[in-house]
């Protein structure tokens, strides 16, 4: 079972959670939720567990009827259990009761002005779905094929790359680049293609984030310099002059030269790589 969203909520609020599931789907994604909650029996808790196991993000509708939900309460567990990313929307104001405390701690809500609860049951449905989708990734269209890759050795700019894909993407984007370098290199760009197709996003979506951000090219180091780093380390330094340590000698020169000694290189290559460097 391949579940793009699972809906937890109390079958009290089944009209919500069923207007919910409408919206969701008509915006391309895939919703899951249990219409039969009132069956019993394994084969039906044998779904939900499957259903959660197989969900890319798990949506809780809270309200004073699911928080007292046993049903939903377990569901919540096992999303959490199970590292699901987890989305609550608050369709009234409510007190976390502690069964979900530990669960939601930390989790930005999903609410809207209170004023709208009187207002009936589609506008009550219509702005929360507005907000989830928002909240959400772009999904991955049906049938689209993997987008290509840029070609050839590329260098980004991440702040427009993040720029672009936090419109796009939301708040993972942040996740995929906090801990990435600036400029962004080839294995940077392999790596996000990968983590596209790990959460099933649009790779069109970071293919134009890409092409927006490319820097200019930039001539390598000098050929000689390379050659003669070769001669002085062996094959290692075909592991380790890369873009990235390029792109390291011309903004840091005493760090990339310190990255080098860790890994081995000989101090005294070290040193005079730098000053072939500067007099180069």
């Amino acid at each position: 079972m391949n579940v793009r969203i699972f809906i937890s909520y109390s079958r009290r609020d089944a009209p919500f959670a069923l207007g919910l599931q409408a919206r969701l789907s008509n915006q391309g994604w895939g919703a899951w939720l249990d219409s039969e909650k009132l069956q019993t029996g394994q084969r039906w808790r044998e779904e939900i567990v499957h259903a959660i196991a197989g969900c890319d993000y798990f949506v809780l509708v809270l309200s004073s009827r699911s928080i007292q939900s046993e049903n939903v309460v377990k569901e919540l567990s096992l999303a959490e259990s199970s590292n699901k990313p987890i989305l609550p929307l608050m369709i009234e104001p409510v007190e976390i009761p502690d069964s979900m405390k530990y669960q939601l701690a930390g989790l930005q809500f999903v609410s809207i002005d209170c004023r709208a609860l009187d207002d009936g049951l589609e506008t009550l449905i219509e702005p929360f779905s507005q907000a989830l989708i928002e909240a959400l990734p772009h999904p991955f269209p049906a049938q689209a094929a993997p987008a290509p890759a840029p070609q050839g050795a590329g260098r980004w700019n991440k702040g427009k790359v993040l720029a672009r894909l936090l419109l796009a993407i939301g708040p993972m984007a942040q996740l995929f680049l906090e801990a990435r370098p600036d400029p962004l290199q080839d294995s940077d760009r392999v790596a996000l293609e990968a983590l596209f197709r790990h959460h099933n996003l649009d790779g069109t979506l970071l293919v134009e984030a890409l092409v927006e951000a490319q820097l200019p090219p930039e001539a390598d180091l000098d050929a000689s310099l390379a050659a003669w780093f070769r001669l002085q380390v062996g094959p290692i330094a075909d592991l380790v002059w890369d873009g990235s340590l390029q792109e390291a000698l011309r903004q840091a020169p005493l760090q990339a030269g310190a990255r080098l000694e860790r890994i081995g290189v000989d101090p005294a290559v070290v040193k005079e790589l730098l000053n072939r460097l500067d007099q180069g």
